[in-house]
């Protein structure tokens, strides 16, 4: 079985982070992948989080949903499979696993009864207190644990049942007293923990960039709206919608990339649906057409052109609020703004533009 149910909250953005996209598919789909050749798959899925439009299930594999707590998602799985004798467990976020690896934790689950894959540390290990370091610990002896982790299927449920909250199976069945196997594990076969961590997995992405541009003249009735923020009740953008010239302009830059049209086709001005509409409905939507077309966010880029409203004093703010519309790291989004030196409407305060690059990976 493959766990896949956690919000992965360290990694950032608002798509856990096994539902990416990593050399051209969801992060889980290269372990799922090869799980699949060799054995019955089910995958445990957050309850709460519409996975469908990240990752469609290959036939054959079964889907649960996951619960609170790694056992209780495990469990669930466990549930879903026909009792088998033996059972490995794998982190979804896991995308470097081997073959050679697989071959090496079943042999050992069939001598042992329990078996993981582990690497010797290689590094000075310290024991550090309040940011000091206490002492140096012996590291002969210390080994870094990977998933899968295979198990007597029986045992790992009667275990998982009644178990305080444990971070991996092996500590269940170390604290029920069963003896555990480690086997060598893999480099490669590291957990993609952090938004760096994609760099040391192999998989060069394919790349598409895409350019968006919109302006819109100022109204006094019209609330000042920028990057999805509400930033003055008066003075702010006329438009169709509410005017945000930062979102539109990032919408068609998101859509170019991923060759999908453009928000005129998508959202006509002649479509009363859209009459003072919220543009972060229309930005979120376009991410999710890029997203259904095989597309992540790599990197978006942004230039708000005129006199106001200012950036510097709300650039956190609005990356804020991009990270959420999109759904993406806030690492990844960067805004800034530019005047015309008082040339023009926009340099004499009566509107404003925006210029837009995106990015997309697959």
């Amino acid at each position: 079985m493959v766990t896949a149910a956690g919000a992965g909250t360290r990694f950032g953005g608002g798509v856990p982070k096994q539902f990416i996209r990593l050399g051209g598919k969801p992060v889980l789909q290269w372990s799922v992948d090869l799980l699949a050749e060799l054995m019955p798959v089910v995958v445990s899925v957050p309850p709460d989080f519409p996975w469908r439009n990240h990752w469609t299930p290959p036939p054959g594999v079964m889907v649960v949903p996951g619960g609170a707590r790694r056992q209780d998602s495990v469990l669930l799985a466990l549930g879903a499979l026909d009792s088998p004798r033996y059972v490995l467990v794998h982190d979804g976020a896991r995308p470097g696993l081997t073959r050679e690896t697989i071959l090496r934790v079943m042999d050992a689950v069939e001598e042992h009864g329990a078996a993981i894959p582990g690497i010797r540390v290689r590094d000075t290990l310290k024991l550090v207190e309040d940011g000091m370091v206490s002492s140096t610990v012996e590291r002969g002896s210390m080994w870094m644990i990977q998933t899968p982790q295979g198990f007597v299927y029986d045992d790992l449920c009667r275990v998982l049942a009644s178990a305080s909250e444990v971070t991996d199976e092996s500590s269940a069945m170390e604290l029920a007293g069963f003896a555990v196997a480690v086997v060598g594990g893999d480099p490669r076969n590291q957990k993609l923990t952090e938004p760096s961590d994609l760099s040391c997995f192999g998989f060069p992405p394919r790349l598409s960039f895409g350019q968006g541009l919109d302006f819109h003249p100022f109204g006094e009735d019209r609330p000042m709206v920028a990057a999805g923020c509400r930033l003055g009740e008066t003075g702010g953008p006329v438009g169709h919608s509410d005017g945000d010239a930062v979102l539109h302009a990032a919408s068609d830059a998101v859509l170019a990339a991923a060759s999908l049209g453009d928000i005129g086709t998508f959202y006509p001005p002649s479509d009363p649906v859209w009459k003072d509409a919220d543009s972060s409905m229309i930005l979120r939507e376009c991410m999710e057409r890029a997203r259904k077309a095989g597309w992540e966010l790599s990197r978006l880029d942004l230039t708000l052109i005129g006199d106001r409203p200012k950036v510097a004093p709300n650039r956190e703010m609005m990356i804020k609020r991009l990270s959420e519309i999109l759904h993406a790291p806030s690492a990844r989004i960067w805004i800034k703004g530019t005047s015309t030196n008082t040339l023009g409407d926009l340099g004499q305060g009566r509107g404003f533009g925006c210029l837009a690059l995106a990015v997309l990976e697959s």
